[in-house]
């Protein structure tokens, strides 16, 4: 069971970081870093060279306990429309905004901190799992198309 303030803390924790379009570089390693402390050795591709961004789509594979069972795929991407740098979140009757000087970065910070919460879940029963976290969505899934 996901815990919910765990949940929010960690989403409030990943919109707090600058990650436009191109520059999702300092998200992309709070994610390295985050799977990482998971006990999953995170993998990043090379679509930045060809898209000019700071870094490429994250990758983490974790090996299931199921065997039977299909593979669980889940994809989240990293950025979000601007303006991203110094997001504040105020809460406000059990709801999340932004301070009004930046987005929220809820598309799709929340995607990120589920799909997190999700594969650090995984010591219960689960076949493999694979998620991938895009770069360059929001300017039309750039780094999807250049997924390596």
């Amino acid at each position: 069971m996901l815990n919910k303030e765990r949940l929010i803390n960690e989403f409030i924790e990943l919109v707090s970081v600058p990650c436009p379009s191109k520059d999702e570089k300092q998200e992309a390693e709070l994610i390295m870093s985050k799977l990482r402390a998971m006990g999953i050795e995170p993998e990043m591709d090379n679509a930045h060279e060809k898209t000019g961004g700071t870094c490429g789509n994250v990758w983490a594979y974790i090996k299931g306990n199921v065997p039977t069972a299909p593979v669980l795929f889940f994809e989240a991407h990293m950025d979000s429309v601007a303006p991203t740098t110094g997001t504040k979140v105020v809460r406000k009757d059990g709801v999340l905004y932004s301070d009004g000087t930046t987005t929220l970065g809820g598309d799709d910070g929340i995607g990120v901190a589920y799909t997190l919460a999700i594969l650090d879940s995984s010591t219960i029963p689960h076949p493999n799992i694979e998620a991938l976290f895009t770069s360059d969505e929001e300017i039309g899934l750039i780094g999807a198309s250049k997924l390596d």
